[in-house]
């Protein structure tokens, strides 16, 4: 989906203090490999950045941030979406149904076993590269079925929710989009790891470049 582009941000390195722990050093982005991860230099080495784990963290920030100010960013669909559900599944959204409101869902019952989708989370509409919306909101509620309550309870769903909006591997994106990204990633809680905990990035210093390529001796 499109990444709006920042506003005359400086994203070269430049010399700084040394980078808090959790928060990222200003990087510069220098392209993309295999379609599915950034390459972008800072002034501690060589960052490699996942942008699927990357944009899943971007938007499980920003889900959670709607709920915590009971404000979903939320799209109303063109055409509502109907969902023939399994009965735990039915069961699952009418017990979820509160916490999936506060994520931007909008899901009424249609029949008898009929549900009928009017919104989504914006971030999920978005994403024109999803496979089937009507799958993806029957795998959500499928995590919605196991049960559950409490903020790690809505906190899981938001993960889920940002997992299937997130842009995906082997997906090329211009080097606009890719400095987008970096810039909205560096402005999450912790934009080291993503909703399920993965590593975003892998960082590579100067000094084991330095040694990989027999510069000591």
């Amino acid at each position: 989906p499109p990444i709006p582009a920042p506003n005359g941000r400086n994203l070269g390195p430049a010399p700084t203090p040394e980078t808090p722990p959790g928060h990222l050093p200003p990087l510069r982005v220098l392209g993309q490999a295999g379609a599915s991860y950034i390459i972008a230099e800072g002034p501690q080495g060589v960052f490699l950045i996942d942008q699927h784990a990357a944009h899943e963290r971007i938007l499980l920030d920003q889900l959670l941030a709607g709920v915590a100010q009971a404000a979903p960013d939320s799209q109303l669909l063109l055409e509502p979406l109907v969902l023939d559900l399994t009965p735990p599944q039915a069961e699952a959204v009418e017990a979820a149904s509160a916490d999936l409101a506060a994520l931007g869902f909008a899901i009424e019952p249609f029949g008898a076993r009929a549900w009928t989708v009017k919104a989504v989370p914006a971030a999920l509409a978005r994403n024109g590269r999803v496979r089937s919306l009507g799958e993806t909101i029957v795998t959500i509620l499928e995590e919605a079925a196991q049960g559950g309550q409490g903020q790690n309870w809505i906190e899981r769903l938001a993960g889920v929710t940002a997992c299937h909006s997130a842009i995906r591997a082997n997906q090329v994106l211009t080097l606009e989009e890719m400095r987008a990204l970096i810039a909205q990633l560096e402005r999450t809680t912790l934009p080291r790891t993503c909703a399920h905990g993965r590593p975003t990035m892998l960082h590579v210093n100067l000094g084991d470049l330095e040694r990989q390529f027999g510069r000591h001796g």
